[in-house]
């Protein structure tokens, strides 16, 4: 059989937009699942950077008469007035009726890096040329921009602060221009700086991303409920994380009164970063024998257990130490990848590329208040608790981060203040049709870390979650099956990647899991109708922290050797 063909749902997560996860089947957008997070977030890319989630900074990118685009002095808005790059008719006319810096449409966004400002932008009418793309009004961080009569040549002319400039003809008269250029906390803003009268221009497609090229254009409104597909593991999946709050300030900044240092000095931006940008910190070790830190302070409400991670690399010293709670300590070494642990504290360290590595450490157990976090230059992996060195030299820094929790999820960039990621969540209601109901199949690929306790990896269920079936992990490490009237403890595992499925036909149900099948129970009774699907979570909650790959929903039992196949790794 094909199983892509006799499925009924085949969620695969490629095609997204904000708010929903397109379905490869049906088709028709009838599967298609509601995502919301209610936040933004990171993921790393294809590239294997990080990057922001959605990468287009600014809001309501195509909606330029809503309240989020400032409009000073003679300037208006004419929503969906013509036919955009896109071929629908969701491109504004923006008319300016005076010119100079007081004529503006803008758009403030808080922001730290090498930033690309894009429009794509078309001339309509006028007797005056002249319109200026920059960062607020400066000429220096600007793009001075020249039409002819007919519109179909575009000339500009970058300001001394401009990096770089593209102006790209998409065709009929559109052009997409950009402009890079590194600045704290952007003004997206377009004016008229010459002319008089009235002048027309059509406009579509505002972005602002990190980064010193013009990304692939992400459409927003409010930023929002945006997937994540993450490259973490090399193969696109659906990040699915819960809720967590980076309590460090200034999580890229170590140059900021924030961190103290303590016989180290910091060099702000001057490496590039796992986010391909040049915004990492040296921290450079003063000379002779003592203890050579930085750290931040005054940390609390961490009752239970935490995660403290952080990006370095190794410039001309390698071995680090992360220090954190009463007696938590780990050290790393940034050219082999490897860590020790004196004080028996959990860790990972993984490999980021171009001798970047994420460094964490993971306490159980912690105290109410954590008073600092810190990060020391240290002789070895055997280094006592921030043990002096006589050591000179640098190394690289980028994105700290402290959470509660047993593990660390995606980085959080922070800059003043805490900043909170909520939950990612991702259900079809209302498809009583597409889930098996006197038999059927559910289907998985995820990554699934055993460490932890009531991850959720899938699950069918009923409009009020009396009668579910539920695939899940409980007790640290064990893959558990639960569905109508009884459950299944599975098998004990470890971290990595997994195919699961359970078959339900009659009173019968079996499960499988990387090409073996468990078990069979002849126990299932159900009585309610099986009208959504939940993918990562149970209820909003109880995220499944990794990513996942596929999910597969049939309307009839699979054969033992199908779900073999199926499930084989």
């Amino acid at each position: 059989m094909s199983f892509y063909d006799d499925a009924s749902l085949i969620m695969y997560p490629s095609g997204y937009k904000e708010d929903k996860i397109y379905s490869l089947k049906p088709t028709d957008g009838s599967g298609d699942l509601t995502f919301t997070r209610a936040s933004t977030a990171t993921r790393v890319n294809a590239d294997g950077l990080i990057e922001t989630s959605p990468v287009n900074l600014a809001l309501y990118s195509e909606q330029f008469d809503n309240a989020a685009w400032g409009k000073l002095a003679s300037v208006s808005i004419t929503a969906n007035a013509t036919t955009s790059p896109n071929g629908t008719t969701t491109a504004d006319y923006v008319t300016f009726s005076s010119s100079g810096t007081t004529t503006q449409l803008y758009q403030v966004i808080t922001a730290q890096a090498i930033i690309t400002q894009s429009l794509y932008i078309k001339y309509i009418s006028g007797t005056g040329t002249g319109i200026r793309l920059s960062n607020g009004s400066d000429i220096n961080y600007g793009l001075n921009l020249e039409f002819t009569n007919s519109g179909a040549t575009l000339t500009g002319t970058a300001g001394t602060n401009v990096i770089s400039y593209e102006i790209v003809n998409v065709g009929n008269n559109w052009f997409r221009v950009s402009l890079t250029y590194s600045y704290t906390n952007p003004e997206f803003n377009l004016y008229r700086y010459t002319g008089t009268g009235s002048d027309v221009y059509a406009i579509y497609g505002a972005q602002l991303n990190i980064g010193a090229t013009a990304k692939p254009y992400f459409p927003t409104t409010d930023r929002l409920n945006v997937p994540r597909i993450d490259y973490t593991s090399g193969c696109g999946s659906l990040l699915l994380e819960k809720q967590s709050t980076n309590l460090v300030t200034y999580s890229e900044q170590f140059d900021n009164a924030a961190w103290t240092k303590s016989n180290t000095t910091v060099t702000a931006n001057t490496a590039t970063s796992p986010d391909g940008t040049q915004n990492a910190d040296s921290i450079i070790l003063s000379s002779g024998t003592s203890v050579k830190q930085i750290y931040s302070t005054a940390f609390s409400a961490i009752s239970t257990s935490y995660a403290y991670s952080g990006f370095f690399k190794k410039n001309t010293h390698n071995i680090i130490q992360l220090l954190a709670g009463p007696t938590d300590i780990v050290n790393f070494d940034l050219t082999l990848g490897t860590f020790n642990s004196p004080s028996s504290t959990s860790a990972k360290i993984e490999n980021f590329g171009n001798g970047w590595y994420r460094c964490t450490m993971l306490a159980s157990g912690a105290s109410s208040s954590i008073s600092l976090v810190n990060v020391l230059a240290v002789d070895s992996l055997s280094s006592s608790r921030a043990a002096a060195t006589s050591s000179t030299g640098t190394f690289y820094a980028w994105g700290a981060q402290l959470e509660a929790g047993s593990y660390a999820t995606s980085y959080i960039p922070t800059l003043a203040s805490s900043v909170t990621r909520l939950a990612d969540s991702a259900s079809k209601t209302g498809i009583s049709s597409l889930i098996g109901q006197t038999e059927g199949t559910l289907f998985a690929e995820a990554y699934i870390d055993a460490t932890e306790n009531f991850r959720h990896v899938i699950n069918v269920r009923d409009a009020g979650g009396t009668e579910r079936i539920l695939i899940y992990i409980r007790n640290t490490n064990k893959l558990r099956f639960q569905y109508p009237n009884a459950s299944y403890d599975g098998v004990t595992i470890t971290s990595g990647l997994y195919k699961v499925a359970i078959t339900w036909s009659g009173t019968s149900v079996s499960f499988f899991t990387n090409g073996q099948k468990l078990a069979t129970n002849t126990d299932f009774s159900k009585t309610l109708t099986f009208s959504q699907i939940e993918i990562g979570s149970y209820l909003d909650a109880d995220q499944l922290g990794k990513g996942l790959k596929q999910a597969l929903s049939f309307t009839t039992a699979l054969s033992d050797a199908e779900a073999i196949a199926l499930t084989t790794l």
